[in-house]
């Protein structure tokens, strides 16, 4: 099934081909890392259901995303204590399920 929206396709083909610069200076960084962690992906997935057999939307795949204690989103894979281990930014915020 095609994507409605090719954001992140249309971003890896730029970065891939170098058009954002210098290509030694442009980094990507896994999820989960970095200033803007991306939450479209556990907020808006797909999975097989054995009920239905068919795919079904699955709101909030919270195995996906840490929480803290206020409730506020980590990135998983920053070191505690660090300027971006709390996601200062979310990316994709409205695609969860309230």
């Amino acid at each position: 099934m095609s994507p409605h929206t090719t954001d992140q396709w249309t971003m890896n083909y730029l970065y891939y081909r170098g058009d954002f610069g210098f290509p030694r200076q442009t980094k990507t960084l896994p999820w989960g890392t970095g200033p803007v962690l991306t939450v479209g992906k556990p907020c808006a997935t797909k999975l097989f259901s054995e009920v239905t057999k068919k795919l079904e939307h699955v709101h909030s795949l919270k195995d996906m995303m840490v929480f803290d204690a206020n409730g506020l989103i980590l990135n998983p894979h920053e070191k505690k204590g660090s300027p971006t281990f709390i996601a200062p930014t979310l990316h994709q915020w409205d695609r969860g399920h309230k």
